[in-house]
């Protein structure tokens, strides 16, 4: 992103440096969006400070020992995101222990080839856990003079360093999501059992497999439209009542196995499973149905729903 658009306009007060620090810390906690809020933090937390280098990083999954930067900034301005493994750094005594504070002195105490290449001399760093208790990362700051205030740095950094963690958790548990739901996808399309799933409440079919379309005959939004009464035989009790009874017994107890005859003039009958199951944020029925090859029969039910009866 532009850096040029991540601008802080609070003046630090040579009088009182302490109190324009923290109000220059709330400031960008409270601000800040959500696509360019690391930024606006790490630049937040080099201007309260008055120090040149800031960045987030966080533990690379294929290896532990590494960091992936997801925000840099340095002298005002947001720089390109790097790794780098953790070993003789600075921030590998930080990351899953404790706030650390290094006034002067990090070229001596840490001889790698970063610190070197940055000109850094003072250095100070938080880490970042999740509500777990989990390590995520850390939140660094680099100066290219000795840091002057200890507790000032630490309360600045705590500040910002808990909304970047609940940002980062955010994120994590988002992407998780995803993945998880493109899974289920994966799985869903895939399965060779005509799969459905109704709202838990209402009853309607939300979603279908193409298994399902293929054995009903019927195309993804000809089901979608159609009610569960459409799709049986409508003899007691295979009914629309009968079945919402089914779903709300799965609701109830847990899984429930039945038999059920749909509306077709040949081989009617199939096992049949109907679960409570949350997809996304919403509580689903998912009802399987294990048919014979014989439920590829188009026969009445096709004409029976598209003409509306």
């Amino acid at each position: 992103m532009n850096s040029q658009t991540l601008a802080l306009d609070l003046e630090i007060d040579p009088a009182d440096p302490a109190r324009a620090a923290l109000l220059c810390a709330a400031e960008a906690v409270a601000s800040v969006g959500t696509e360019d809020i690391f930024e606006v933090l790490v630049l937040g937390a080099a201007r309260a400070l008055g120090v040149d280098l800031a960045f987030i990083g966080v533990q690379m999954d294929e290896q532990r020992d590494a960091v992936r930067a997801i925000a840099v900034c340095d002298r005002g301005k947001v720089q390109p995101n790097f790794e780098y493994g953790l070993k003789g750094t600075p921030c590998e005594n930080v990351i899953g222990q404790q706030f650390r504070y290094h006034a002067a002195g990090i070229q001596e105490l840490f001889p790698d080839p970063h610190v070197k290449e940055v000109g850094g001399i003072g250095y100070a760093a938080i880490p970042l856990f999740d509500s777990r208790g989990h390590s995520m990362g850390l939140m660094a700051l680099v100066d290219r003079k000795p840091l002057r205030d200890r507790p000032l740095t630490e309360c600045v950094l705590k500040i910002f360093s808990v909304r970047a963690a609940v940002e980062l958790e955010r994120r994590t548990v988002d992407a998780a999501r995803c993945h998880s739901e493109e899974s289920y996808r994966s799985i869903f399309e895939a399965a060779e059992d005509a799969l459905f799933v109704r709202d838990a409440d209402g009853g309607a079919i939300v979603d279908v497999n193409p298994k399902a379309c293929e054995l009903y005959g019927y195309s993804r939004g000809e089901l979608l439209a159609a009610d569960v009464g459409q799709l049986s035989s409508g003899v007691p009790p295979y009914t629309s009542d009968h079945a919402m009874r089914l779903i709300a017994q799965a609701r109830r107890d847990g899984p429930v196995r039945t038999e059920w005859h749909r509306r077709s003039p040949s081989a009617r009958s199939a096992r049949r499973r109907c679960a409570r199951a949350r997809i996304g944020c919403a509580p689903r029925s998912r009802p399987r149905s294990t048919a014979s090859s014989a439920w590829t029969t188009r026969g009445a039910s096709s004409s029976s729903i598209r003409q509306g009866k």
